[in-house]
């Protein structure tokens, strides 16, 4: 009986998924970005700070920091270009529910489970607000939260990121993805 319960305990542990979920320390942040996206940060930004969540091949990567005007254009121009969905808000006939702010969400679910400050729920909630607000009144409400938002999602890539810049706050969040070989998309 006990050779059974070890093998059966043997069986269960290696049949468990792993996964990481963790905050990466300032020198991991800029490398880890570079290797997932082939993107590089400005030079000059404040309160940087990000979450890996890795599983079965998967590393989702969370990002967000403080930078100047200098450093918003910069994300603009490092993450935007060929093949990037780009759309500024709140602006007429962009419509953020159609957006896949889904991963910001889910970096705020991990975000709690580390205890850990990155996305704010709700600046990320306002935006749809700003724009429910706009489809009931055809008006967006005056201290509408403004930015641009930038989807980098080729189904022949197995690298996927998601950007949102908040000029009036001077706040990036990055989510980014990447697969390996054979790994399927959502």
């Amino acid at each position: 009986m006990p050779i059974i319960v070890i093998f059966l305990l043997a069986f269960l542990v290696t049949r468990r998924p792993h996964s990481i979920l963790r905050e990466l320390s300032q020198e991991e942040i800029r490398p880890m970005l570079k290797r997932i996206t082939g993107r590089e940060l400005p030079t000059k930004l404040e309160d940087l700070r990000a979450i890996l969540f890795s599983y079965k091949g998967l590393e989702n990567f969370f990002v967000a920091f403080q930078s100047d005007q200098e450093g918003c254009l910069y994300i603009l121009d490092a993450f935007g270009g060929q093949d990037v969905f780009r759309q500024e808000f709140p602006q007429e006939g962009n419509n953020p529910f159609k957006w896949d702010l889904v991963g910001f969400d889910e970096g705020y679910r991990f975000q709690k489970k580390l205890g850990v400050v990155l996305f704010n729920k709700d600046l990320l909630d306002r935006i749809r607000y700003d724009a429910l607000e706009h489809a009931n009144t055809g008006r967006y409400p005056k201290d509408a939260v403004t930015g641009h938002y930038l989807e980098f999602d080729a189904s022949s890539k197995l690298t996927f990121y998601r950007v949102l810049v908040f000029k009036d706050r001077g706040l990036v969040y990055i989510c980014a993805e990447k697969k390996k070989e054979g790994i399927h998309s959502r």
